[in-house]
This record gives C-alpha cells, structure tokens and sequence, in this order.
C-alpha cells in the first residue's frame, strides 16, 4: 500500500507518560478514629438518644387564609340577613303612612349591617326616605330585597359549614390536634377583625366603596386569617413552653 499523506499533526503520536492517567490514592481513615457525631452524620441518624426522642414541631395542612375569609363571610351573611329581619318585622306593625318612624327603623337596620353590604345598600339607596313617587305605604317592605337578604343568610350559613370543615380538617390532620385547634382559633378571629378592618376601610373611600368595601372585606379576611393562624401556633408554642 501506497503512503498515506496526513497532516503531522495526525502522524505524530503523543506518547504516554506514566502514570499520567492515574489517580492520587485517597487516604482511608479508618472508622474508629471517627467520633460518634461524626458517624451518625454520615450515617443520617440522630447524634444523641435525646435528639431521636425530640419531636419535630407540628405542621399543619392549612395556613388559615380560607378559614379567615370563610369566618368572615359566615358573619357578613348571617347578620345582614338578621338586620333585614328585624327590619321587616318592625316596619310591618306601623301605620301605612308613618315614613319617618320608618326611616327611623331603616337607618338602625343600616347601622347593624356589615360594612360590606351596607356600602352596596348606600351606593343603590343613599338616602333613608322612601323614593320620589313611588307611592308605597310605610308598613311596606321591598319583596325583592327581602328575598336577596334571605339569600345572603343562606350564603353565609354555608360559608360557616365550609370554614366549619376546614378546620376539622386541618384539626384532625395535624401531627398536633391541640395546636391546630388554637391555630384555627385563632385565623377565625383573625379573619373576621381583618375583614371588618378592610371593608371599613374600603367603605372610606366615597364613590368606590361598593367595590372596595366588599373587596377590602375579602382581602382582609384572608390575611387577618393567616396572621391569626400563625398567631395561634405561636401562643400555644410558648404556652408549652412555660
């Protein structure tokens, strides 16, 4: 066979020098020269009996968010429907002409109302008289809006039945019964004082309070009902403690 013109870069070969490809040995130390904490670090493992016995600190499923706005809109529903109520029972025993005792009546309805709806009932009816025109009797209540007040009540008993089951959810899921039952204490009062808080605030705001109390009172709701559930957990921790 003929020669083979290739680039001196390919005829030449590289040699081999020894030991070029081999590896430092690693050095051994042997096991007993190894303390205990050492060897349970290697080997996963507590480093003491007491760390082994130690508990882990519970963690729940929830974080309190859910049951905070359940908590909240539970109460917005229940009491609305139960102002209305009260307000069609009052407005019932008077006389067909006799506007101001009613508007006296609606005016302590509205002050027992959420601030959620009552800034939707404002924003629809801001004043306490009844409308130019319409003729009707005092003794008289809206049908429709007694009906919307029965439907805000069923709303809210179910929102209560949800945050109900939420929490014994979460209860009864947690590696500690005891401390998930506080922290659920605590994201329902969380929930309802930071959903007051934020629909007040939102019904501060003139024009757009229909849509930023209620906003406000979800928005509220929800954060009042992590800061609680972390609140509780932290109470019943030092509480422990002590």
């Amino acid at each position: 066979m003929g020669q083979t013109n290739l680039p001196d870069s390919l005829q030449t070969r590289p040699r081999l020098k020894p030991g070029m490809f081999a590896s430092p040995r690693p050095s051994m130390v042997p096991l007993s020269h190894l303390d205990t904490a050492t060897l349970a670090q290697i080997m996963g493992m507590p480093a003491s009996p007491a760390q082994a016995v130690q508990p882990q600190q519970a963690r729940s499923r929830q974080d309190g968010m859910a049951e905070g706005a359940a908590t909240r809109a539970a109460a917005v529903g229940v009491r609305s429907d139960a102002a209305r109520m009260a307000y069609e029972r009052r407005v019932a025993a008077l006389s067909p002409a006799d506007t101001l005792a009613r508007s006296a009546i609606k005016a302590e309805a509205r002050a027992a109302t959420p601030p959620e709806v009552l800034a939707l009932i404002r924003g629809w009816r801001p004043n306490l008289g009844p409308l130019a025109g319409s003729g009707g009797r005092a003794n008289m209540s809206n049908a429709g809006v007694n009906q919307l007040a029965r439907n805000l009540g069923r709303f809210g008993r179910g929102a209560g039945i949800i945050g109900t089951a939420l929490a014994l959810d979460d209860i009864l899921s947690s590696p500690d019964h005891k401390r998930a039952l506080v922290a659920n204490l605590g994201a329902g009062v969380g929930g309802f004082l930071g959903g007051a808080g934020g629909a007040i605030a939102g019904a501060a705001t003139g024009p757009a309070a229909p849509v930023l109390a209620p906003a406000g009172g979800l928005a509220g709701s929800v954060a009042g009902g992590r800061l609680g559930y972390k609140a509780g957990e932290d109470i019943y921790d030092r509480l422990s403690n002590w």
